[in-house]
């Protein structure tokens, strides 16, 4: 996967490979998004229940002022990182759909990219293949 920096919500220097060693699942959304609004409990609610397997979930929100991305963390009580992207993703990725969630390994290698929200089994899956790794 290739690398990634972009400032989080709390205004810190997020990298990727500072994920190393970690299963991560890269979600894509947008806080007007309705199939993200639909899909969010899920993720933090998978965030909390496999964060001690090694599971890390980082948020990226396309291309929005951190007020309403703010908004869309405390509505869904999001605890994982969220980043403010402004066209990164889509550059260096070739993403422009949401919601997207991309899947890593332990050792950052794309296993799974689901376009659209995911439903609970999908979740299940994809987290289960990429801690196996």
């Amino acid at each position: 996967m290739p690398g990634f920096r972009a400032p989080t919500l709390g205004g810190k220097e997020l990298t990727l490979a500072s994920y190393r060693g970690y299963a991560v699942w890269l979600n894509l959304f947008a806080s007007w998004c309705h199939p993200c609004q639909e899909e969010m409990p899920r993720i933090v609610r998978a965030s909390h229940l496999y964060a001690r397997a090694g599971l890390r979930v980082i948020g990226i929100d396309m291309s929005e002022s951190p007020g309403p991305v703010h908004a869309f963390v405390e509505r869904y009580n999001i605890q994982f990182p969220v980043v403010l992207d402004h066209g990164q993703a889509t550059s260096i990725w070739g993403i422009s759909d949401i919601p997207t969630s991309t899947f890593l390994d332990r050792r950052g290698v794309v296993r799974i990219v689901h376009l659209g929200a995911l439903q609970p089994r999908e979740i299940t899956a994809a987290i289960t293949t990429v801690l196996r790794r």
